[in-house]
């Protein structure tokens, strides 16, 4: 997924075969219809907003995994929805830093 030029020229030489530039809903929608309505194994995220995070999951088929890479914005993952999608995303968990 990629509106930027040069981003979908290195893509396309590391071998994608498609480029997906809508975002949201649509993103996933074309995802999907890529896919023949499953949605992708694994969708690496790596923007760090509400809108980009959704849109992953959204992506996601049943079973497939979602990775973030970085920190989120005010983010606020529905439950309900990450519970039904049965998408599996990081535990994610922030350890103490041993004092010296």
């Amino acid at each position: 997924m990629s509106r930027h030029d040069a981003r979908q020229k290195l893509a396309y030489e590391f071998g994608a075969t498609d480029i997906v530039t809508e975002r949201g809903d649509k993103g996933a929608a074309m995802i999907k219809e890529l896919t023949g309505a499953l949605g992708a194994h694994s969708v690496i995220e790596a923007v760090g907003t509400q809108e980009s995070m959704m849109q992953a999951i959204r992506s996601t088929r049943p079973g497939g995994h979602v990775g973030y890479v970085g920190v989120p914005h005010a983010v606020e993952l529905p439950g309900e929805e990450l519970f039904f999608s049965h998408v599996h995303r990081p535990r994610q968990s922030v350890r103490p830093r041993a004092s010296a």
